[in-house]
C-alpha cells in the first residue's frame, strides 16, 4: 500500500527542519525514509529532522501512568515508522545544521 495525500502534506509540512549537510531553505529531498528516532528520518540519502517535533531519544526510558519504565524512544521510532509504513516523503528544507 502507497500512501500519499494528506499523510504526504503532513510530512511536507513537518519535515522541514534541520537536514544535516550543504543545502539551501527551497531545497527539497524525496524518498521512501528511514526512521532513526522519533522525530528524525533520513530521506533522499539526507538526514532530516522534523521541524516542531520533540520525541525522546533513542535510547531513552519513561515512566508510564504506574510508574513502571519503559523505552519511551525505542516507542516513539516504532510509532513513526508504523505510521509512514512505505510512504514516498517530501521534505522542504527550512534550515541546516552543520
Amino acid at each position: 500500500m502507497r500512501r500519499t495525500g494528506f499523510l504526504g502534506l503532513s510530512v511536507i509540512v513537518l519535515a522541514a527542519f534541520g537536514a544535516i549537510g550543504a543545502g539551501h531553505a527551497s531545497e527539497s529531498v524525496s524518498g521512501q525514509p528511514r526512521i532513526l528516532s522519533g522525530d528524525t528520518l533520513v530521506v533522499g540519502g539526507r538526514v532530516v529532522g522534523l521541524y516542531g517535533v520533540a520525541a525522546p531519544g533513542l535510547k531513552q526510558t519513561c515512566l508510564n501512568a504506574k510508574g513502571h519504565g519503559y523505552a519511551c524512544g525505542a516507542h516513539s521510532a516504532k510509532a513513526l515508522a508504523a505510521h509512514l509504513k512505505d510512504a514516498t516523503v517530501t521534505c522542504q528544507i527550512r534550515e541546516t545544521d552543520s
